[in-house]
Formats: structure tokens, sequence, C-alpha cells
């Protein structure tokens, strides 16, 4: 039977990619994103890290999340992320798509976003990505194209985990859908990533209004979140990762850390625990992962140039995207 943790015992139970992601949560929250101040402490070792912060976020950050009543973590000092830009003229669409992360892949992926997903469903554009450090992505077309953008930190330097961080980036987009109101001002989210090549259309009118939809596909024994599709009503409740993880670390008690656990698994078992699951849907993934030489990457930078004029990152989900006609 699980049995709830408590302080230090939850934090230490946890694993070691996931404690630096607690740790640089913390830090991040206490320094208002003083970006510089937060990277370099990834150069220390990874026994130094945790050592220096396992005072910090132990007990103090589990007894003081577990015990709020408020849906969302306490907001940080100073205004975060850090608001570049917000557009003021009024927009009569239903539907925001968001991305979130680095600026990778390019304007031949971007195009098709545009195309295949932006423009058909009649959708505004939210971007809460890095500041791009490549050249080519200084004047990229999607900050034309956005009506709100925050910069946001780009991790502890020195590690290559991600996909936790990832989480951490979308809680602050729950922060702005609450503070924005834009539960009330959109019907549909789509949250995905600026990595992603739409090779068909992805109408929403022919999906179910009132479900979550993923793609189908690439979820190794859990949910692939690389794109999905929420409700108004259901939209915060996804995002809430990173704020139920921190209060019900001991739902994860019995994992051994690498052996038996993945992003995926980690997605599904809060999705569960938030109640989300039976409104989980699926539909044909039409898209795939890309890269270009110029990107910045934890992991893959790309296998192979293919006919999109672009370089994949994953070989069976550009396989399994061809292989779906579009007709």
């Amino acid at each position: 039977m699980l049995r709830k943790l408590s302080g230090t015992a939850a934090f230490s139970s946890l694993s070691m990619g996931t404690q630096q992601t607690l740790a640089f949560f913390q830090k991040s929250r206490a320094t208002g994103f003083d970006i510089p101040t937060v990277t370099k402490l990834g150069k220390k070792t990874r026994p130094g890290l945790l050592e220096e912060f396992s005072n910090l976020t132990g007990r103090a950050l589990y007894d003081t999340i577990a015990a709020l009543p408020s849906d969302t973590l306490p907001l940080g000092d100073k205004p975060l992320p850090r608001l570049f830009l917000e557009s003021q003229t009024p927009s009569n669409n239903r539907t925001l798509v968001i991305l979130t992360g680095d600026l990778r892949c390019g304007e031949k992926a971007w195009s098709t976003l545009y195309e295949n997903v932006l423009d058909l469903n009649h959708a505004d554009l939210a971007l809460f990505v890095q500041v791009p450090s490549q050249l080519e992505y200084k004047n990229a077309s999607l900050f034309a194209r956005a009506r709100h953008i925050e910069w946001i930190p780009r991790g502890v330097e020195g590690y290559r985990a991600s996909a936790a961080i990832v989480h951490m980036f979308r809680y602050f987009v729950a922060e702005r859908i609450k503070r924005n109101g834009w539960e009330q001002q959109y019907d549909r989210f789509i949250v995905t990533r600026t990595d992603q090549f739409y090779k068909c259309p992805i109408d929403l009118s022919k999906l179910d209004p009132e479900s979550l939809w993923l793609a189908e596909g690439e979820d190794f024994g859990g949910y692939n979140d690389r794109f999905y599709v929420a409700p108004s009503s259901l939209i915060r409740k996804t995002l809430e990762v990173m704020p139920t993880f921190v209060r019900k670390p001991y739902i994860f008690q019995n994992v051994i850390p690498g052996r038996s656990m993945n992003s995926e698994k980690v997605l599904y078992l809060l999705w569960r625990e938030l109640g989300l699951v039976p409104s989980v849907k699926r539909f044909v993934r039409t898209f795939f992962t890309c890269s270009m030489p110029m990107d910045s990457a934890r992991w893959s930078k790309g296998i192979r140039m293919v006919d999109e004029g672009v370089h994949i990152k994953y070989e069976r989900e550009y396989a399994n995207a061809s292989g779906v006609s579009c007709t």
C-alpha cells in the first residue's frame, strides 16, 4: 500500500534527475529567474548540487507545497517568466496554440504549423520560449505571428535531463492562462513544441471539443505529449504536472530510477492522479519531430536529412507519419 511521505523523506526518495529539477524550480522562484545565477549552478558536480539544495528544497519545499489549499504553486517575488510581447488588439479566434521550449527546426517546419494548424483552425499563437542564441532565429517568423511572447530560462547547464523541466515551463503557462483569463477567451488549446513538422492538416472541427486529444504512438508505456489538444475546462489541469508531482511524490516511491520509469509513464500517472485519463482520446499522428544543424538540443540533434528539407529525430515516428494519407 502506498503511504504518504513527508518532508526530507519524500525528497530523498526521488530520482536524482527529479531532485535537480525541483532544486532548479525552487532556486528559480527564489531568484525571480536571475538566469545567469541559476545556470552557473549546473557546473557543480551532481552530488555537490544535491547536497547544496537538499536542505533548501527538502522539508521546506514539500511541506509548504503539500499544505497549500490553492490550485497553483505560490508566485515568486517578480513576474515570471519575463513578458516580452502581449497584443492589445482584440481577437475573435477561439483556439490558442501554445509553443514552449527552444526554437528548433526553423521556417520549413513553422510554415507547416501556419498552414496545417493555425490558419486552418483560425487559431492565435502564444510563445513561451528561450531567447534564441542562433543568428538564424533572431528574426523568426514565429515572433511576427505570435500574440503573446514570454522568455523562459534554459535550464540547469551541464545536465541532459529536460522532460521534467518542460513541465515546469508548462506550470508558467498555467499561471499565465489564469492571470489573463484565457480560459474564458478561448474554447480550445493546443500545447506543443517548435520542432514539429505537420505533413497533413489537423482539423479540430473533426475532434470532439470536450475531449483531451493525443496523437497515436510514441507512448513508451505512458502518454506522449509533444502535441495535445485540450478544452478550456481541462487545460490548466493538464499543465499541473509539476505542482501535482511536488505535492504528491509518494506516487513514485516504488519506482526504480532509470529502470521502470520514463517521462511518458510519469505523465500518465500524474494525469491519472488528476482524473484526466477518462477524457483522453487518440487521433492519427501525421507530424514528426525535426531539427536543423544550428539547433540546440539536450538529446539527439537529428538522424538524417529527409525529403521535407529537415533532419528527423525519431526514425519510427517519421515512418509512421509518412505512411498516412492526408486525404
